[in-house]
């Protein structure tokens, strides 16, 4: 919607931090862009320690949550009623999704 503003992050997030981070769900879960760099879905797994509250929004294109930075190039996403999703930091270009 307009006027809407969606997180993304700080541009240089600091390691083992939870930033508020709204995923665009158009095309899957497979690609993110966050702390300035591009990543991609390294896999889905057990939560880092960190039990995101609340359910699973209905029909929307965006999903809120968290990202966190783990490592240099390890990130992972977190969001109510979803298994966390890990990335990897890539010098890819995420394909255009339509």
């Amino acid at each position: 919607m307009a006027g809407e503003r969606w997180e993304e992050g700080p541009k240089r997030p600091k390691a083992h931090v939870a930033y508020p981070y709204d995923m665009p769900g158009h095309c899957g879960i497979a690609w993110a862009t966050f702390g300035g760099r591009t990543w991609k879905i390294s896999g889905v797994g057990p939560s880092v320690g960190r039990q995101v509250e609340g359910d699973a929004p209905e029909g929307a294109d965006v999903l809120a949550g968290y990202m966190t930075l783990m490592a240099k190039d390890e990130a992972v996403f977190e969001a109510a009623a979803f298994s966390p999703v890990y990335f990897t930091a890539t010098k890819e270009t995420a394909p255009r999704c339509d």
